[in-house]
């Protein structure tokens, strides 16, 4: 058995009483189960445990029970992961409004403690005991929800009056309703700063009146989580800014000679009351030798911790530079001089944006990871950042990269001054990389310049924020392609790309000299323009730990099983699986902040990419956005390419626009069942060659993504670019959606019999017996079909076409649903191409009637006829249309 100490958290909660029992035992074990999996897994939960306690087995026993409905228990190494987790945007954004339809969230608790395994299996445990480390938190009255919520439970302000029971050395009532308002987001933070030093100015003693609200101001630092410090922090620069009072001097009242301008003492009444540790008087009984040792191992934390890099020490001194005997070695050593109280760096660093640093070794250096934290916006009142050696300051300056340099050098007019120089390089770096492409003058898609360009500046890597590799220029702009650039006819500077490579850590494990060949055997080919360098664009992708948007090669549909490129399938799969690896020895991986992929394929009926290619970096932590063109997702004999999930962990996208693709149902539902954050999804349809997706069934697709998402979709499109046969069954309700808001939608998908009827048109037509066909005339209105939260509707149509009776039937009781159901839609479009001849049944029913492209001398396609197409296009920089055989 298992004795790895964890913490067990356990969440009692009872149902909503807006939902029956049933659906809520059903919602929370086969809808929010799934729906919160891979966050917590995400965020460090060994394991999640829910426990159903329904009416029949409350009445097993004659017992008094507990008035829960259910509990969870959700076990960590960490409890710092799980206070983690409520700060994602995905509990914001997904979580929590489940969490409020599941739950009645005010009557949560919650229990933290320890369990012991005594029987298992039948058997009794013998001398093997599950310890669960007992953990308090981090405040005896701070409640669970209160903790969701990131605020601070109304117990704790009224102890704050009174803290041991004298109201002389607790805080003033209207200061601690002042910092209540201000963290429950009720009162902005200049009116907080104004209502919290109002006290102040009627105190008898304002003095120590000040003194008494930095005493309330620092329990909130220590004793709130994390995420309130940042807002501390905005509080006290506010409050310190605000104008000297004006006052006159009363009898037994105190002359506010000083007040809270500059928050006067804060620094060292912090610095008293969290005191960083005796570090002086500890090295003075030290011998010289040892002491020696001790501050060069104090100088090596400080600079790791800043960079992130191993200094080496050497008789000379530590790293490039030299400690001298004198004050250097001094102020190196007495870093208490430093009134911050340090947190193993952490925090400093983190506020600063440096990299962040290694845990500290166990040494006899103070025990830092016990004190308290400052912020380092601290700094300005407390902390004497130039008693740092020159030298350690000039190295962090040079490897705080792209990330950390700025926050840096802002932090201290000294050290802005000092990093001039650095600052200059640091913009033309930026500008030059930070959106970065594969064109250059004399070939086509050439990635093996940009690993060039790398290898001989190798902090470039870190400035790639955007690449595309998808080069679409016409030839005209491109020169000979039989000419080559210089590097490669220089033998030393190709070394340096394979040396670049050597050195990163992806190639730490992988046949380099293999790789290596088919670089250059790509790059060699003699079809420049037609192949795309795969094996070098992996190469680079593995160097990039800041790039967050990613256009591939228009080949990478070749990435996948059975495809030219297959042997790049396991590639991709551990590149993904070492970026999210967040071990601390590994916290610049490639990839790890990817977050959009953007599409590398044009639209058109005879071109068509397998979504399995992209499938990899669909599970990649730092993924949210996915725009395609162009894929397909459906098992249809010979000519489909089926999507299948290949990986145990689901995906944390949040947005899918799929344009001009081809899925099925049981495509879409294979996609949809791993990406259970997605609360955006767009989609428009094309058959493809050889009749791919040549009947379509919008009703399964709809259901599908109900099935699926229908609880979490705020924003969805479904169009038609290119369809050659017929509906199937058509769109017929939108309720399972509750929380949509906006909806776009083409007239045709609502052109067939809804699934409910039985009936099918297309190639596989049906109708059961003694049904009556279906006809235009039977689609139900669409103020019938939308939920109440609906604010936006579009409706596209090519009135006439398909019929005028489709139109009227969408429309008829709108104006009377608008009334009494929809009352939170304000925008209801019917858009036409190029046309008005709808601008009569617009009139009567009360919407507005948008023309597309009418009297155009040069009118776009009708595929671009959708809002969501037009935004998708400026978004993705053009959807591309692929030329004419």
């Amino acid at each position: 058995m298992s004795t790895e100490s964890l913490i067990r958290i356990t969440v009692l909660a009872n149902r909503n009483a807006r939902i029956s029992e049933e659906e809520y035992h059903k919602h929370w074990a086969e809808k929010h189960a799934p729906l919160v999996s891979a966050w917590l897994q995400r965020h460090g939960v060994v394991k999640y445990t829910q426990y159903h306690t329904t009416s029949a087995h409350k009445n097993l026993t004659s017992q008094n029970t507990l008035s829960y409905d259910g509990m969870a228990d959700f076990y960590v190494r960490k409890y710092e992961d799980f206070e983690e987790a409520y700060k994602d945007p995905y509990y914001k954004d997904v979580v929590k409004p489940d969490e409020e339809y599941l739950f009645d969230v005010e009557k949560m608790r919650v229990m933290v403690g320890t369990e012991t395994c005594v029987i298992e299996n039948a058997k009794i445990v013998e001398g093997r005991v599950i310890s669960f480390a007992t953990f308090i938190l981090s405040h005896p009255y701070f409640e669970f929800n209160a903790l969701q919520q990131g605020i601070m439970s109304d117990t704790w302000f009224s102890h704050k009056l009174a803290p041991d029971g004298d109201v002389q050395d607790g805080c003033h009532p209207e200061e601690a309703q002042a910092l209540k308002h201000y963290l429950r987001q009720k009162t902005s933070t200049t009116e907080a700063a104004q209502a919290i030093i109002r006290p102040i100015i009627a105190a008898d003693s304002p003095r120590e009146a000040l003194a008494r609200l930095w005493g309330f101001l620092m329990d909130a630092l220590l004793e709130l989580t994390r995420q309130h410090i940042e807002p501390l922090i905005t509080l006290l620069q506010v409050i310190g800014d605000l104008p000297n009072p004006e006052s006159t001097p009363t009898a037994g009242k105190q002359p506010l000679d000083e007040s809270w301008r500059g928050l006067p003492g804060f620094g060292h009444l912090w610095s008293d009351m969290c005191e960083a540790g005796n570090w002086r008087s500890m090295i003075g009984a030290i011998s010289s030798p040892e002491r020696d040792a001790m501050r060069d191992e104090h100088i090596v934390l400080c600079i790791r911790a800043a960079t992130d890099k191993e200094p080496v020490i050497t008789q000379k001194g530590i790293g490039p530079f030299v400690v001298d005997d004198g004050a250097s070695r001094t102020h190196a050593a007495n870093f208490d001089s430093c009134t911050v109280p340090y947190s193993d760096l952490h925090h400093v660093y983190t506020h600063l944006n440096l990299r962040t640093p290694r845990p500290l070794p166990d040494t006899r250096m103070p025990n830092y990871s016990t004190l308290s934290v400052l912020p380092v916006t601290y700094v300005r009142f407390t902390m004497r950042l130039l008693d740092l050696p020159p030298e350690i300051i000039d190295y962090i300056i040079d490897f705080a990269g792209p990330a950390g340099l700025e926050g840096f050098v802002l932090s201290c007019k000294a050290v802005y001054e000092r990093a001039k120089t650095q600052i200059q390089v640091h913009n033309t770096l930026r500008r030059r990389w930070r959106h970065t492409n594969n064109q250059s003058m004399m070939r086509r898609g050439d990635t093996l310049n940009v690993l060039y360009e790398i290898s001989q500046n190798p902090i470039i890597a870190e400035y790639v924020e955007t690449l595309s590799l998808w080069d679409r220029r016409p030839d005209e702009e491109i020169g000979s392609q039989g000419a080559t650039n210089s590097f490669r006819n220089n033998k030393e500077s190709v070394q340096q790309i394979k040396s670049l490579l050597r050195n990163a850590e992806y190639f730490q494990n992988a046949d380099l000299d293999e790789w290596w060949t088919q670089i250059i055997e790509e790059d060699q080919t003699t079809d420049l323009e037609s192949v795309d360098k795969l094996y070098a664009t992996v190469a680079l992708l593995a160097l990039l730990p800041n790039l967050k948007t990613l256009q591939l090669p228009d080949r990478w549909h070749e990435v996948r099983d059975e495809e030219a490129a297959a042997a790049l399938v396991p590639s991709v799969e551990s590149l993904v699986s070492m970026s999210n690896d967040s071990t601390p020895k590994r916290r610049r991986q490639a990839l790890q902040s990817l977050e959009t992929l953007m599409p590398f394929t044009e639209e058109g009926y005879d071109v068509r990419v397998g979504l399995q290619c992209l499938q990899p970096f669909m599970v990649l932590n730092s993924i949210r956005n996915l725009y395609a063109v162009s894929c397909v997702a459906v098992d249809d004999d010979w000519g489909g390419i089926p999507f299948h999930w290949r990986y145990a962990s689901k995906s944390p996208l949040t947005r899918l626009e799929l344009a001009s693709c081809c899925m099925d149902a049981q495509g879409l539902d294979a996609l949809l069942s791993q990406t259970p954050a997605v609360t955006v999804f767009k989609y428009s349809h094309q058959t493809k060659w050889d009749g791919l997706g040549y009947d379509w069934n919008p009703g399964e697709f709809l259901q599908a993504l109900a099935d699926r998402l229908g609880r979490q979709i705020v924003d969805m499109a479904i169009t038609v670019d290119e369809l050659h046969g017929e509906i199937v069954n058509g769109l017929s309700s939108f309720h399972c959606f509750p929380n949509l808001r906006k909806l776009e939608v083409d007239v045709i998908p609502f052109c067939g019999p809804p699934l409910e009827s039985g009936q099918r048109l297309g190639r596989d037509a049906f109708i059961p017996d003694g049904a009556t066909a279906w006809t235009h005339s039977d689609i139900p209105c669409l103020g019938d079909m939308l939920p109440e939260s609906i604010r936006e509707v579009h409706l596209n149509t090519d009135f006439p076409l398909p019929s005028e009776q489709s139109l009227k039937a969408l429309v008829k009781n709108i104006v009377d649903r608008r009334t009494n159901r929809l009352r939170h839609l304000e925008i209801c479009i019917v858009r036409q191409y190029q046309n008005n001849t709808a601008q009569d049944i617009a009139d009567r029913h009360e919407v507005i009637l948008e023309t597309f492209d009418m009297n155009a001398a040069n009118p776009r396609a009708r595929a671009m006829m959708p809002v969501w197409k037009r935004e998708f296009d400026q978004r993705v920089g053009g959807i591309v249309t692929a030329r004419s055989a």
